[in-house]
């Protein structure tokens, strides 16, 4: 009995062993067998049928394959170019995975006009004043209902969550002084002007 239980045990973990792993930036997960690649495309057939239907997928939809070999490609977030993270140990390649894709998410969705709007505002009115807002905006994390992630899913990731934020907090307090400098600039040109008459 001993000798047929551990059969079933190798058994289950070769054939676990024996497929890839496409991770959708849905964040969905696939167990599959990937046959094909193509520039638009990924073609597949699911793991739990091997003799079903060829399945395919738009590539942009695909984050990562982990290949049964255990080589990771993920798919560049800017020119969908693959990248091989397979020399990164497992427990960081998750990591770096998560961080590339919360960073590209945040770029996409974080927003702060509400912060660099306000400081702007009260920076035109007086620059010496629009200090205030300008240091109390960059250096306080983005509110939670500003932050327009695109997956509830994935903000449970820790490191992705972390990246996210880090990253709207970063684009954040680059707004906020940008709009500050500017605004600063455009006030003491107004100042020139009407000192000048």
């Amino acid at each position: 009995m001993k000798y047929i239980l551990s059969l079933c045990l190798i058994a289950t973990t070769l054939v676990a062993k024996s497929q890839d792993l496409l991770t959708l930036k849905s964040g969905e997960e696939i167990n599959a067998k990937v046959l094909e690649i193509t520039p638009s495309e990924v073609k597949y057939k699911p793991s739990d049928n091997p003799n079903g239907p060829l399945i395919v997928i738009m590539k942009s939809d695909v984050f990562m394959i982990k290949y049964e070999n255990g080589k990771k490609e993920v798919f560049n977030l800017i020119a969908d170019k693959p990248l091989d993270l397979s020399i990164v140990k497992d427990s960081i390649n998750s990591d770096v995975t998560m961080i590339a894709l919360a960073e590209k998410d945040a770029s996409e969705n974080y927003t702060s006009a509400g912060s660099a709007i306000g400081t702007g505002i009260v920076t035109l009115i007086n620059p010496l004043v629009g200090l205030i807002p300008a240091s109390i905006c960059s250096t306080t994390s983005p509110q939670v209902e500003n932050l327009n992630y695109p997956n509830e899913k994935l903000m449970k990731n820790e490191s992705y969550s972390k990246s996210y934020r880090q990253k709207a907090r970063e684009m954040k307090s680059t707004a906020v002084w940008t709009t500050f400098i500017v605004f600063t600039v455009v006030d003491i040109m107004i100042y020139g002007v009407l000192l000048s008459k």
